[in-house]
Formats: structure tokens, C-alpha cells, sequence
């Protein structure tokens, strides 16, 4: 979950907290794909 949050973070600095609240699941089920 470390490797994620600093992902998050800089993909939008501003909108970070948005996308957390609108969509908290689906960005770590891509990381665990992608990887």
C-alpha cells in the first residue's frame, strides 16, 4: 500500500483526494495487474 499512495499522489496532486474518495478499489486492483 506504501508503493500505491505516492503513485496516487503524483498522478494528480490536486484531484488526489477525489479520485481516493470516488474511486479507492479500482486503482490498486490496476497496480496489482500491471505489476
Amino acid at each position: 500500500v506504501g508503493t500505491q499512495n505516492p503513485e496516487r499522489i503524483r498522478s494528480g496532486p490536486a484531484g488526489g483526494n477525489t479520485t481516493l474518495r470516488g474511486e479507492p478499489k479500482p486503482p490498486p486492483c490496476r497496480d496489482l495487474d500491471a505489476c
